[in-house]
């Protein structure tokens, strides 16, 4: 019994989490822009990330550049998006690996951010639906709405989010979102 009680608990606690997804994805909450550092907002999605069992034995790269200029964006939005991609890389990595994580001046006045990670890569059979909403290719725990989410968010913030992926190699995530032009920190 104790088994089945268990099963259920995990069960519904699934469930939770693809209702609380489908709710997110249907009410699109406006951001709340705030001046800020990008590099900041990863720091606090890594803190919540590598607290999690598989990221034991994963090596965190952070290649920050300091003279990145700020952003107008909203943190919380923005943390979902970057804790979506490490999870995402965490798993893509079986739990061990190198996680890579860059920001830099971009042209035309971008902010650059790259998560990269030394997994199993991507199909390119799947290339072109991974930001499809529902689209997974995690049997049985995904609900495919990670990355559509993420999409969205960077899109609102005036972004944009592409992926390069070689299978067996690894997988490179790249954000683009608009420079403040109030200068650096």
């Amino acid at each position: 019994q104790r088994e089945n009680l268990e099963r259920i608990c995990h069960d519904a606690k699934r469930c939770q989490v693809i209702v609380q997804g489908l709710l997110d994805f249907a009410r699109k909450r406006e951001p709340k822009f705030e001046l800020l550092q990008i590099q900041d907002v990863i720091e606090k999605a890594l803190q919540l990330a590598v607290a999690q069992p598989n990221f034991l034995n994963i090596n965190v790269v952070k290649q920050y550049d300091e003279t990145c200029p700020r952003t107008q964006a909203d943190p919380s939005q923005l943390e979902q998006v970057f804790l979506n991609l490490v999870v995402n890389a965490a798993e893509a990595m079986n739990g061990q690996g190198t996680l890579t994580i860059s920001t830099r001046k971009g042209e035309n006045s971008t902010v650059e951010i790259e998560v990269h990670d030394t997994g199993c890569g991507i199909d390119a059979e799947h290339m072109e639906r991974l930001f499809e909403p529902f689209f997974t290719t995690k049997e049985g725990t995904g609900t495919g709405l990670g990355l559509s989410i993420s999409r969205g968010i960077v899109e609102n913030h005036g972004g944009s989010i592409w992926v390069n992926s070689i299978p067996d190699k690894g997988t490179s995530f790249l954000i683009n979102l608009p420079a403040s032009d109030q200068g650096q920190s």
